[in-house]
């Protein structure tokens, strides 16, 4: 049987259809849902250039991440490299290797070291400050708790005061507010055209990369582990010191995957946890199971590891906050040489997405996909001896119907760190506080580099 050409995959590419799409270019997650939705498991988007092709069949998914991930190079990656050219996000090949198995051997002996009551402590010194009836947004009480835990993880107590005070990481976000994936999917002159009504806050963004890799250079140049405090809980003791992951990481590799770690790490928990939130206080029964867990955790804080696996609600509510509404909601490939998929032929370099936004909104794999039912996650355990795993496979569903950490050999170092941070600040702010929303607020997604509520996440608090 011959191969149909790329051109012939059904979407709707016509000028006019492109035109609606760059109006809509903030909401290019619900375009490629819908252009799902309306021609199947391939589909051409509507972006001007070379065709770029939606792939939404959890099969394909992993073919593109996993299982075939040699056919396949980044693309796309234009700003990721910009601001961080040897992190493990913009490299590729044996670069790319070699640093990943230092971060992830370095991930790995943290994940055992966390300590839940510095956790406990940040979630309450924040909550202390609020007021019974007080409104809060809980985007940026989010980002708040979860930049402090990213710090006091990656850096030791000797520098954290200075990291906090120095970093200026919500300029980097100002960065990431102004581009998502349908812009750096343009072709090079439409990009530059877009380019030109921001060269002021990027020239802004790029003196603050170059002050902020100098200041983070500067303090791994001037530190030097304090052995006796071995073993080392931080990351950027285990990088420098490296006997405990089996080398040391060069500066300029270290500097940047510290940046990106801290920054991206920080900013898809935040976003997690603040829609968990989000939609717990829209659901008492829900928001009360969570914080009974919570306060069997504050009540035996030493075992987290243990408290975790019991923790199935709070457990629950995290996995439905990452299907629902995944931070990271697309990743951006291309062809490295001619691929056949579904009977077409795909040039090399043709650009492909998967998209966690749609693939984990499809029905057949998530029964009324648009609701959030934390119960779903439940019911699994149930099914299984075992809980889902990060690509989804269940007795109901196929592997990768759920990747919210991408998958294959970039899947997301940081997950399992993630997890216990996550549950821990979810389970205790809620056994803290009491949420109730705020009338005729409604958010909706803005898909950006990252996926971030449109409209501050408006509830009332009140102490139990």
């Amino acid at each position: 049987m011959s191969l149909k050409a790329v051109t012939q995959i059904p979407g709707d590419t016509g000028l006019s259809e492109l035109i609606r799409t760059h109006r809509r270019r903030l909401n290019y997650g619900d375009v490629m849902l819908e252009q799902s939705r309306k021609h199947g498991d391939i589909v051409r988007l509507p972006v001007p250039g070379v065709p770029k092709i939606l792939l939404s069949h959890p099969d394909d998914v992993q073919d593109v991440l996993a299982a075939k991930a040699q056919y396949f190079g980044l693309f796309a990656q234009n700003l990721l490299k910009a601001l961080f050219p040897w992190g493990l996000v913009a490299t590729e090949g044996q670069i790319h290797d070699e640093n990943r198995a230092l971060m992830l051997m370095a991930m790995r002996k943290m994940q055992s070291r966390i300590n839940v009551n510095d956790s406990l402590a940040r979630c309450r010194q924040i909550v202390s400050a609020f007021r019974d009836g007080q409104i809060i947004d809980l985007y940026q009480v989010a980002r708040d708790l979860t930049y402090a835990t990213a710090v006091g993880f990656l850096f030791p107590p000797a520098v954290r005061a200075e990291i906090l005070s120095g970093l200026h990481h919500e300029e980097f976000l100002q960065v990431i507010s102004r581009t998502n994936c349908y812009f750096l999917g343009l072709p090079r002159p439409l990009k530059l055209i877009s380019l030109l009504t921001t060269i002021l806050p990027i020239l802004k963004v790029k003196k603050l990369q170059h002050r902020m890799r100098s200041q983070l250079q500067k303090i791994v140049d001037e530190f030097r582990p304090d052995f006796e405090q071995a073993p080392f809980r931080d990351v950027l003791s285990l990088l420098v010191d490296g006997s405990e992951i089996g080398g040391s990481m060069n500066v300029a590799f270290l500097v940047d995957n510290i940046i990106a770690l801290l920054l991206a790490g920080y900013e898809t928990t935040a976003n997690t946890l603040a829609w968990a939130l989000w939609e717990a206080s829209r659901q008492p029964t829900l928001q009360d199971s969570i914080a009974g867990e919570g306060q069997q955790l504050a009540d035996n804080p030493d075992e987290g590891p243990i408290w975790m696996n019991r923790a199935l609600w709070t457990d629950a509510a995290l996995r439905e906050s990452e299907r629902l509404y995944p931070s990271v909601w697309n990743l951006a490939r291309q062809t490295l040489s001619e691929y056949q998929i579904r009977g077409y032929l795909l040039p090399k370099g043709t650009p492909v997405y998967v998209s966690q936004w749609v693939t984990h909104r499809d029905p057949r794999w998530f029964p009324d996909p648009e609701s959030f039912i934390a119960s779903r996650w439940i019911e699994d355990r149930h099914r299984s001896a075992t809980p889902p795993t990060c690509g989804g496979a269940s007795a109901q569903r196929p592997t990768f119907s759920f990747f919210p950490f991408g998958g294959g050999k970039r899947f997301c170092i940081g997950r399992n760190v993630f997890d216990l941070e996550a549950s821990i600040l979810l389970a205790s702010f809620l056994s803290e506080l009491k949420l109730t929303p705020v009338s005729k607020v409604k958010v909706r997604p803005r898909f950006l580099v990252t996926m971030q509520p449109d409209s501050p996440m408006l509830v009332r608090v009140q102490r139990h």
